[in-house]
């Protein structure tokens, strides 16, 4: 028996089986995409011309956390914050805020009299 099915949102259709497989070659695509992706942090900007979506702009290994030099209760205090606002996402969500929280850090390089903004948004 053949079957056909149509994916609504995909341009992919599956003859004979059922949708089982298609779910689980996306389920299994998905989960070996998040493994390349360990251990990386990714850097988006808004794309130029369609403004609602984003694209990658670098990609860089995860640095230890020891390895951010802070003024003294600076990072505890960031850290803090951040699992605090990762918890409330209720309390966004009921209130009908949009739940992201930005941090702007600027480092300067080498000995240049240059800086180089880094924003961490969520």
């Amino acid at each position: 028996m053949l079957w056909v099915y149509q994916l609504s949102d995909s341009p992919c259709s599956v003859f004979g089986g059922g949708r089982w497989i298609v779910d689980d070659l996306l389920t299994e695509a998905k989960k070996c995409w998040r493994k390349a992706r360990e251990g990386q942090v990714f850097i988006y900007t808004p794309h130029p011309l369609w403004q609602l979506s984003w694209r990658l702009v670098a990609s860089h290994p995860k640095r230890l956390l020891d390895s951010v030099i802070l003024d003294s209760g600076v990072k505890e205090d960031i850290l803090h914050d951040a699992r605090d606002f990762l918890g409330s996402q209720k309390w966004y969500s009921d209130r009908g805020i949009p739940f992201r929280r930005g941090y702007l850090f600027v480092s300067y390089i080498c000995t240049y009299a240059l800086f180089k903004p880094l924003m961490i948004v969520w």
